[in-house]
């Protein structure tokens, strides 16, 4: 009879592991703002400390890089140690949303709670764009130099490689082959 809570007991040491390292640099991020006192906050409009706003990009630049690289399940325990746990903890959009909201009610105007918004949407996307680096610097360290290909068939519509992956990427040289 197989216990349903086998593989969450195989699969939390590298949870709790990478989380705890991605809480410590954190803080240990969020302690630097001490030897820059007065620049520890963007401005005071938007009570957003600069190493939320940093690790926040750092991060979702990192976690775009490491995701195309363990896709595979064989690497599944380094995936949870890096990106579930270590990036997990390290990322705090929950602080950005926090420092938002603290703000928003602090101005006590609407032009007042509109800045902080805005910011904190202006912060979102390029988190999003950091990501999408990341993931197309991950793509090329993972399978080398890609380029889209769109084939057709005598009907004139799209079908797939074999080669493509889920985002229609296929490597450059596999194409090539297959071509042959």
């Amino acid at each position: 009879m197989n216990d349903p809570a086998k593989p969450v007991q195989r699969i939390w040491p590298y949870v709790a592991v990478g989380g705890a390292l991605g809480a410590l640099v954190r803080a240990s991020v969020d302690y630097l703002t001490v030897f820059f006192p007065d620049s520890a906050v963007i401005s005071h409009a938007i009570p957003i400390m600069w190493s939320t706003v940093l690790v926040n990009l750092l991060g979702a630049f990192v976690l775009g890089v490491v995701v195309p690289l363990f896709t595979d399940p064989s690497r599944e325990r380094v995936r949870l140690l890096v990106v579930t746990g270590f990036l997990g903890a390290f990322t705090t959009y929950g602080t950005l949303i926090a420092a938002t909201a603290n703000g928003m009610i602090a101005s006590g105007s609407i032009v007042g709670a509109i800045v902080p918004a805005l910011a904190s949407l202006t912060l979102l996307f390029l988190g999003v764009v950091c990501a999408g680096c990341g993931c197309a610097l991950g793509r090329f360290v993972k399978f080398g130099m890609f380029e889209v290909v769109e084939v057709s068939d005598e009907a004139g519509s799209s079908v797939s490689s074999p080669s493509s992956d889920a985002a229609g990427m296929v490597d450059r040289d596999t194409f090539a082959e297959e071509e042959q």
